[in-house]
This record gives structure tokens, sequence and C-alpha cells, in this order.
């Protein structure tokens, strides 16, 4: 299991940020503060063909359909590369939108995971705002299994802190106004 204490990244404190896995099955958890109202953090979360400039190993993203006043079908593709090995993925993420609050199921028959799931949350905190995220994720391909594991924690809690910073980055520039 990784994880940092709090910790400042731009402007936002990091209250929380841990991976861990087990049994394959891979769990990530950010909690910080922004100074930035929770609305323009909401609006840069649920504009799907964004998150590509949110993290680093997503490629595209896009609502494929959608299934309901406040629920989507969204198709990722990602790319993750470990010592000059890379991993193309494809998620495909039933999401649910309501209150400040986004969940995301993946449909294991679309995708490259066998489960995953994935809550955000955005509150109001003093003059700005809290976000949580955590997420559980199974691939469904092969992970070597002595080194794998501690990489993917690696690679996953390098995308947490890239994704804050970028995140921050956007609405330094005015995306989500």
């Amino acid at each position: 299991m990784l994880w940092w204490p709090t910790a400042r990244v731009l402007a936002a404190t990091v209250e929380r940020m841990q991976v861990s896995s087990s049994e394959g099955i891979y769990h990530a958890v950010l909690d910080a503060t922004l100074d930035t109202a929770p609305a323009k953090i909401w609006r840069v979360l649920t504009d799907f063909p964004r998150f590509a400039e949110l993290s680093p190993a997503i490629q595209s993203s896009e609502a494929i359909a959608r299934e309901g006043p406040s629920l989507w079908r969204v198709l990722t593709l990602s790319r993750a590369c470990v010592l000059g090995f890379c991993k193309e993925m494809k998620q495909v993420q039933r999401v649910e939108i309501r209150d400040l609050e986004m969940r995301a199921q993946v449909l294991p028959e679309e995708s490259d995971f066998s489960l995953g799931q994935a809550v955000w949350r955005v509150r109001s905190q003093g003059q700005g705002a809290r976000l949580y995220f955590e997420a559980s994720m199974k691939p469904s391909f092969w992970v070597p299994p002595l080194l794998g594991p501690w990489i993917i924690e690696y690679v996953l809690q390098e995308e947490l802190q890239q994704s804050l910073i970028n995140l921050e980055q956007l609405l330094a520039a005015g995306a989500g106004s």
C-alpha cells in the first residue's frame, strides 16, 4: 500500500492519497481541498471529453449513450507504460450524476476490467471545495504476480497526483467557468 500524508499540490491540499491492492483488486482514494468553487470543479469533472486533459493515462473519453436524465454510458480509452511496456485499456462505464456526486460502474463485458467502480464527490468547504474520489478496479488482463501489483500501485499513485495538478491547471486557465 502506498500513501502520502497531507501534502500541498499547487493550491490544493491533499488530505489523503492512498493506493492499495488485494487479491488483484486495486483501490485508490483521493481526498483534497481546493481554493475553487465546487460548481467550477464539477463542470470540469462532468465534461467527459475533457477526461484526457485530466488524467495522463486517458487517451480519449466520450459519452456514447444517454440512458436517462442523469445516467450515461461513457467510453474511456487509456494507455499506461511502465519500463517500456505499454498497455492500452478500454473501459465502458455506466455513469450516474446527481447533486455533485458521480458514480461509475464498469461494464465488464465491454471493458478490459472484470470489475470496477468509482465515486467522485465535490462539496463546499470554507471558501473552496472538498474533492473526494474513490475507485476500485480489477484488470481482466494478466498482471505479473511479483512486481506487477507494486508497479500498478505506483502508476496509480502518480496518476492521481498528476490528475489533481491537471485539474488545478484547467481551473486556473478558466475551465469550469
